[in-house]
């Protein structure tokens, strides 16, 4: 997420943290920390979502 948000901000795009959502699995034996995408703000986790794409 940090490469993902670098990269939005070096185009000058926002990501809308109220409307996004992220499907999260910590690696086995790995303490589960909820990912944050930048400044400490926490996008929603979920365990399954609806692809609205194209």
């Amino acid at each position: 997420m940090d490469r993902f948000s670098q990269a939005c901000y070096n185009f000058g795009l926002t990501i809308n943290t109220e409307k996004s959502q992220v499907i999260y699995q910590s690696a086995p034996g790995k303490v589960y920390a909820e990912p944050n995408i930048t400044s400490s703000k926490k996008l929603k986790v979920v365990n399954r979502f609806t692809y609205l794409g194209s």
